[in-house]
């Protein structure tokens, strides 16, 4: 069963960006007009989230972060939901008070962030260590409890 499971996750994320990659850049504003630079947030560990407001999987996984954030320092750990393939505005605002992500910082994405993190499939989220490489991958839903262990790991 371990063998298993262990394939899946294998599978599912053969197309990400590997362990000890450098994370590229993500310069963007955020759903509240705040300018973010993923840059800014090296020294710590941050854990970012890629969504998209149609997602089912995305608006049962998103919550958690909600968590995390709250169950770590805020000094050495960054939470975002990056947001992706969205229609419009609204769809993402919509997403993120109907998940309860009012206070997870939100940057809007595009398709040069999706494709340089090789997003194909939603959610998929990476943890960058506080050296700015990546230390874990997923795709698909994510108990709370194993983003926290990877965020915590990092």
């Amino acid at each position: 069963m371990v063998a298993i499971v262990v394939a899946i996750g294998w599978w599912q994320t053969r197309h990400l960006l590997p362990g000890g990659t450098i994370a590229p850049a993500i310069v963007t504003t955020t759903i509240n007009g705040e300018s973010f630079d993923l840059a800014a947030h090296k020294g710590k560990t941050v854990l970012v989230y890629f969504f998209a407001p149609w997602c089912g999987v995305c608006k049962v996984s998103a919550g958690n972060l909600t968590w995390i954030k709250s169950l770590t320092d805020p000094a050495k750990t960054t939470v975002v939901a990056v947001a992706l393939d969205y229609e419009s505005r609204a769809s993402i605002d919509g997403f993120v008070k109907e998940t309860g992500l009012e206070g997870v910082t939100t940057p809007i994405g595009n398709d040069a962030i999706r494709d340089a993190y090789r997003i194909s499939a939603y959610p998929s989220y990476y943890v960058i260590k506080d050296d700015g490489t990546v230390a874990f991958v997923s795709v698909g839903y994510s108990t709370f409890l194993g983003m926290l262990i990877r965020t915590w790991l990092a």
